[in-house]
């Protein structure tokens, strides 16, 4: 990261349903965690932020599958950004997510 600044990834998630007798994946390798510090984190005083991915099912569905939500919420706030996801027949749609990522990043 530029500008002094540390940070990272991590905790991947796939999520895989049942399709006939194998697996198949309907979301892969979405990040469910992101730190960053305002410097360098092996600098004593620097301020780590965390965010973190909760996912939960909604109450409706699209081509037979429950739409999912997608909560993220820093450490240094108590606002946070929501995602609706759609199923699409084969995967769930994350499009928009990234966008809807990057606006709690700049806040």
């Amino acid at each position: 990261m530029s500008g002094g600044m540390d940070g990272g990834l991590g905790d991947d998630l796939t999520l895989f349903v049942i399709d006939g007798n194998r697996l198949k994946p309907v979301i892969e390798q979405l990040s469910m965690h992101e730190w960053t510090c305002t410097t360098a984190c092996v600098i004593e005083g620097a301020t780590r932020v965390d965010t973190k991915v909760v996912i939960s099912v909604a109450n409706t569905k699209s081509k037979g599958f429950y739409d999912l939500v997608l909560i993220a919420e820093r450490s240094n706030s108590s606002e946070g950004v929501r995602y609706r996801a759609k199923f699409d027949g084969s995967k769930y749609l994350l499009d928009g997510w990234l966008e809807t990522w990057n606006k709690l990043r700049a806040r």
